[in-house]
């Protein structure tokens, strides 16, 4: 997994807290950062999708002068009974006039699993904080950083995607 990361020496909290004030600063002036090309369709490995891979709909929703809060959302898949459902809301921070922004995020989602035909279901807390490189005209569009998910709920045998996905239960005679 490629991983973009930034980073400033500090010596306590204090200096951290200084260091990104300071970050925040720059990224404020008199740049337009009006971006024309509001949405995008990406692919994503890993990330928000715990399946493997996940394609995505990004859409800024509201900008302001250091940055925008976007929405994501996609569907995840991996194995052939093993996807998910991932939604998140990230604000990213612009650093004019680069195409270069930092980006902070947090989401959820749902994960489908089937193994040994038993169907589990999980709700997914995840985290993002990352690179991403992004053009106010549009065009090509990276993103790459560190997404923690953390399971918050698991539904063992879930009833409802046998329903839905016509998954059969083996019986205790198979």
């Amino acid at each position: 997994m490629v991983c973009f990361a930034f980073s400033a020496k500090a010596q306590n909290a204090t200096d951290s807290v200084k260091v990104l004030s300071s970050v925040m600063k720059s990224a404020k002036g008199s740049y337009n950062n009006k971006f024309s090309s509001k949405s995008a369709i990406y692919f994503e490995i890993l990330g928000n999708s715990v399946s493997g891979f996940s394609i995505n709909y990004d859409r800024i929703i509201k900008e302001y002068r250091d940055g925008y809060i976007n929405i994501t959302s996609g569907f995840g898949f991996g194995s052939k009974r093993n996807f998910n459902i991932p939604l998140s809301i990230n604000y990213t921070v612009l650093f004019p006039p680069s195409n270069h922004h930092l980006e902070f995020g947090v989401g959820t989602g749902i994960n489908f699993i089937e193994k040994d035909s038993i169907q589990n279901t999980r709700l997914l807390l995840t985290g993002r904080v990352g690179y991403k490189y992004q053009r106010p005209e549009g065009g090509f569009y990276l993103r790459a950083g560190f997404t923690p998910v953390v399971p918050l709920y698991y539904l063992k045998d879930n009833a409802y995607y046998n329903t839905l996905f016509g998954s059969k239960r083996k019986s205790k005679s198979d």
